[in-house]
């Protein structure tokens, strides 16, 4: 009876531990984020950093490394938190919708609603980020 309670005790402990780790956790998105890959397997020819300012707007810097010019755009974002979802919207003329495979603190992954993973779609259709350590401001 004590290793049958022993068992019951381990695995509710298991249960609740695993539950900790939230894959996708919302409340992580506001700031800056640097889009980054495996550079052994993806060299991107420009750098993109998002900034998200908590109340649904956007900014994006991006820098192309062959041209040696960046951009800057801004646009709004919606979170479906039922759907796990990001909508953006750049400055009206364009509009994508991924899902949020994973947010915490430090790291960010997004697939295209409609699409399956492949390394072949790195920063097309998946993208990956990582936290900048900054302070950033969405203008």
């Amino acid at each position: 009876m004590k290793t049958l309670r022993f068992f019951w005790g381990v695995a509710l402990l298991v249960a609740g531990l695993s539950g900790c780790e939230k894959q996708v956790d919302m409340s992580k998105l506001e700031g800056c984020w640097c889009e980054q890959y495996d550079p052994a397997s993806f060299a991107s020819d420009s750098d993109a950093e998002y900034t998200f300012d908590g109340d649904n707007h956007y900014h994006l810097h991006v820098y192309n490394i062959l041209m040696g010019d960046s951009q800057d755009y801004n646009g709004t974002y919606i979170l479906n938190l039922e759907e796990g979802t990001i909508n953006l919207t750049l400055s009206d003329y364009s509009n994508v919708t991924y899902t949020i495979v994973k947010l915490n603190s430090k790291e960010m992954e997004w697939q295209k609603v409609g699409t399956s993973y492949s390394r072949n779609q790195w920063g097309n259709e998946y993208r990956h980020f990582v936290r900048v350590n900054k302070i950033c401001e969405v203008n």
